[in-house]
C-alpha cells in the first residue's frame, strides 16, 4: 500500500521536472544574452533569492503558507502598479519595455508560486472541502472566453496575455485556499487592505514632496477647486485616487466592526485612515466616487442599524431641498460639474461617445468579442484620437466589446451571485465588509474599469468571490442571527 501511495504522488513531483529544466535553460541563455533578457533574468533571480531570505530573517513570525499566500498576492498587486504612460502605437511597437518586463516578472513568479501551492501538501483544508466557489467557476469560464476571443482580436499575444493575468489571479487565490484553508480569506484581505492604504499614502507623500505634479490643474476655471490630485509614485489617475478614497473609507470602518475587541490604537488608526480617505475623495473630485460614497454610506447605515442617524440625515437633506432647492442645487452644481458644462457632464466626460463608438466593433464578433482591452484601445479609442486612453471607462462595455455576450453574461452572473452572498452575510452575521466593497465596485463599474480586467480591484472581487463560499447562506441561516435587522 505504501508503494502505491508513493507512486501516486510521483506525477505531481514530475510535473516540476520539465518546468525546472526549462527555467534552467532559459536562465542560462538569458544571462548569456544582452539587453532586456539579462535584466529580466537577474531581477527574477533577485526576487527568488530575496523571498526565502526575508522568510529566514523573520523566522517564526512568518505564518505557515507565507510563500503560498502573502507572497504571490503581493506580487500580483505589485504588477498592477503603473510607472509610465504609453500610446497605442508604442504599446504595439514595444509591448515589453522595462516596466512591462517588471509586470510580467511579477505575474510569472506569482503563477509559479500559486501552481506549486496547488500541488503541495496543504497546511489546512477548507471547512466545506471545496477549493472553489460558483462565482469563481463562472469567472473561470469568463477567462476561457477571453482566450477564445484572442485569435479574432487585432493583437493575439496581447489579448492572450490579458487572459494569462486573470487566470494567474484565480490560481493564486485557489492555491492560497488549498494551502491554508479558510484562513486564506482573512490573510488575503489583510494584504489587500494594507496595499490600498499604501497606495493612498503614496498619493499624499507625493503631494508633500512634489505638489505641482500631484495637483492636476483643471483647465476650466469655473470649477471652485481648480485642481485635482493624482498619484505620481506610482502613477494613479484622479479617478483612481478617488476610487481608492471610497474603498479605504468603508474598508477601514468595516474592519473595526469585525474586530472582537479593537484596541484604542486600532480604533484611532481606523478612524484616521477613514478621514484621510474621505479627504482624498474630495480633493480627487471623482464624481462617480461621490455616488459610490453615498451608496456605501446608505448600506453602512441600514445594515449597521443606525436608524436614528440615518433618519436624521434623510430629514436634513429633505428639509434643505424643501426650503431652498434652487439655492442648494446652484451651490452644489459647480462642484458636481467640476468645471465642465452641463452638456459635457450629461455625456459623462465623453464616455457616452466612447460607448456609442464601440458598438460597431462589438457587432463584428457579438458572441465572444473582439479581444479584451485590445478591441477598445486599438479599434475604438485610437481612431477617436485618444491613443493614451487605455480603456473604455466601463466594466460592462469593456466586457461586451472584449468578450461578447457570452463573456458579459458569465461576468454578470459571477458578480451578482457574489453580491447576493455578501448581502446574506451582512444580513445574518453583521459583517458589512463584503457588501460595502462590492457596492463601491458596482457603482464604479458603470463608468470605470474594475474586475473585467486584471487590476487590484479585480483582486478584491476574486478574494470576495472565493471567501463567500457556496454554502455561505445556508451556514449563516443555521445559526442564531447576530446582525439581522429587526422587522
Amino acid at each position: 500500500m505504501d508503494v502505491f501511495s508513493r507512486l501516486s504522488s510521483l506525477p505531481r513531483i514530475w510535473l516540476l521536472v520539465p518546468l525546472g529544466l526549462w527555467l534552467a535553460w532559459w536562465a542560462g541563455s538569458a544571462v548569456a544574452s544582452e539587453g532586456s533578457r539579462r535584466t529580466f533574468a537577474v531581477s527574477l533571480a533577485a526576487v527568488a533569492i530575496g523571498v526565502p531570505t526575508v522568510k529566514a530573517v523573520l523566522g517564526r513570525r512568518v505564518r505557515p503558507g507565507f510563500i503560498a499566500v502573502e507572497v504571490p498576492v503581493l506580487l500580483l498587486l505589485l504588477s498592477t502598479l503603473v510607472f509610465r504612460e504609453r500610446s497605442a502605437d508604442e504599446l504595439a511597437y514595444n509591448p515589453l519595455d522595462a516596466a512591462a518586463q517588471f509586470r510580467v516578472l511579477c505575474v510569472a513568479l506569482a503563477l509559479v508560486l500559486g501552481a506549486v501551492a496547488l500541488i503541495s501538501r496543504p497546511h489546512a483544508t477548507p471547512s466545506n472541502g471545496r477549493l472553489t466557489s460558483l462565482p469563481i467557476r463562472l469567472y473561470l469560464l469568463y477567462v476561457f472566453v477571453v482566450f477564445l476571443g484572442a485569435p479574432v482580436s487585432i493583437d493575439l499575444p496581447l489579448t492572450a496575455y490579458r487572459g494569462v493575468e486573470l487566470i494567474t489571479g484565480l490560481i493564486v487565490m485557489v492555491g492560497a485556499r488549498r494551502s491554508v484553508g479558510d484562513e486564506a480569506g482573512e490573510r488575503i484581505g489583510t494584504v489587500l487592505y494594507w496595499f490600498h492604504v499604501g497606495l493612498l499614502l503614496s498619493v499624499w507623500i507625493g503631494f508633500i514632496l512634489s505638489p505641482d505634479e500631484v495637483m492636476y490643474r483643471i483647465l476650466n476655471s469655473n470649477s471652485p477647486l481648480g485642481w485635482q490630485i493624482q498619484g505620481i509614485w506610482p502613477s494613479i489617475s484622479s479617478n483612481g485616487v478617488g476610487a481608492l478614497g471610497v474603498l479605504v473609507t468603508f474598508w477601514s470602518l468595516a474592519r473595526l466592526r469585525i474586530l472582537p475587541t479593537p484596541t484604542s490604537l486600532q480604533r484611532g488608526l481606523g478612524y484616521v485612515m477613514a478621514g484621510l480617505a474621505v479627504a482624498t475623495l474630495i480633493f480627487a473630485q471623482y464624481r462617480t466616487g461621490y455616488v459610490a460614497f453615498v451608496a456605501g454610506l446608505l448600506v453602512y447605515l441600514l445594515f449597521g442599524k443606525k436608524w436614528v442617524f440615518a433618519s436624521l440625515v434623510v430629514m436634513v437633506v429633505l428639509g434643505a431641498i424643501a426650503v431652498g432647492p434652487s439655492s442648494l442645487i446652484g451651490d452644489a452644481e459647480p462642484f458636481a460639474l467640476r468645471g465642465q458644462t452641463t452638456e459635457q457632464a450629461s455625456k459623462l466626460s465623453s464616455r457616452v461617445d466612447f460607448w456609442r463608438a464601440s458598438i460597431p466593433v462589438w457587432e463584428e464578433s457579438p458572441l465572444i468579442g473582439r479581444g479584451l482591452l485590445t478591441a477598445t484601445r486599438f479599434e475604438v479609442l485610437a481612431p477617436l484620437g485618444l491613443p493614451y486612453t487605455s480603456g473604455i471607462h466601463s466594466t460592462w462595455v469593456e466586457a461586451l466589446v472584449g468578450t461578447g455576450l457570452i463573456g458579459l453574461t458569465l461576468l454578470s452572473l459571477s458578480f451578482l451571485i457574489t453580491f447576493k452572498r455578501a448581502f446574506a452575510r451582512a444580513l445574518w452575521s453583521g459583517d458589512l465588509l463584503p457588501v460595502l466593497l462590492l457596492t463601491v465596485l458596482a457603482v464604479r463599474s458603470i463608468t470605470g474599469s474594475t474586475f473585467e480586467t486584471f487590476s487590484y480591484q479585480a483582486m478584491i472581487f476574486l478574494w470576495l468571490a472565493l471567501a463567500l463560499s457556496d454554502d455561505e447562506q445556508q451556514r449563516l441561516e443555521s445559526v442564531p442571527s447576530t446582525g439581522r435587522p429587526e422587522p
